[in-house]
């Protein structure tokens, strides 16, 4: 059973979601009318999973999605995103934004079901792989701290984890399809300087903000080691995300 928060403007929805996730899988359920009232209720009680409509007055399902994936709190938290809009463009900005899963109106109660099954069959793998190398944390360590793939956790959550853990080391990322490969340098938990493989190479932030755009999955290996950098970034995580989510939303418009 995981506890569930569905956040929908549209209270047939929200009852809908309800009865089924309740009654039919039995999971424990809670419900908010809106982005402001949901992302307020997320931050009081981190659920285990979100299912999190897009088209919302107010505060849309992009805006909430992403203040979730910049707070170290909830930035590892699953979310299902909800749509009627189903096109490459809008899975697209729901994944480089960091949504584990999507769905679309009208819902099926198996599609559902299958859904939540699987984005918690990964979280719950990635929680294994980061308790594996638990041990493995210290600077000083030959083996990584963890190493998994980035389908179980996206990029922007992947920082996250690692700012939220103040790790010191390198951060090897590997795009699925062959799109990229580059490093990112931490010190306690700032990253400090970042790279991507290329002629010329992708520096800095904006190896960052490429590097988030890698929404095919691909692997990644955390090696925990002392690292002799001055800080090239300037900037924090979140900062940085906010900023990647930017440029996401301007390419889209």
């Amino acid at each position: 059973m995981a506890r569930i928060l569905v956040i929908d403007d549209d209270p047939d929805i929200l009852e809908a979601l309800e009865i089924v996730l309740r009654e039919h899988f039995g999971h424990e359920v809670s419900t908010a009318q809106g982005g402001e009232p949901g992302l307020e209720q997320a931050k009081a009680s981190p659920p285990d999973l979100i299912i999190l409509d897009v088209l919302m007055p107010g505060m849309d399902g992009w805006t909430v999605l992403k203040r979730l994936r910049s707070d170290p709190d909830l930035a590892l938290v699953p979310v299902v995103y909800l749509s009627a809009v189903d096109s490459d463009t809008a899975r697209a900005r729901g994944f480089q934004l960091g949504a584990d899963d999507h769905l679309g109106k009208p819902f099926s109660v198996e599609g559902i079901g299958a859904c939540i099954d699987r984005v918690l069959a990964r979280r719950a793998a990635l929680q294994r792989t980061i308790e594996k190398h638990a041990s493995a944390s210290g600077v000083t360590s030959k083996e990584p701290a963890f190493e998994g793939d980035l389908g179980q956790i996206g990029v922007a959550s992947l920082l996250l984890l690692l700012e939220a853990e103040d790790k010191t080391g390198i951060l090897d990322l590997t795009a699925a399809d062959g799109a990229g490969a580059g490093q990112v340098f931490f010190i306690e938990g700032q990253i400090v300087q970042a790279q991507l493989k290329g002629r010329p190479p992708i520096k800095g932030a904006e190896a960052i903000f490429t590097a988030l755009g890698w929404t095919r999955g691909g692997a990644f290996r955390f090696n925990p080691e002392l690292v002799y950098l001055e800080d090239a970034i300037g900037q924090t995580t979140t900062q940085l995300l906010l900023e990647g989510a930017r440029r996401i939303d301007e390419s889209i418009v």
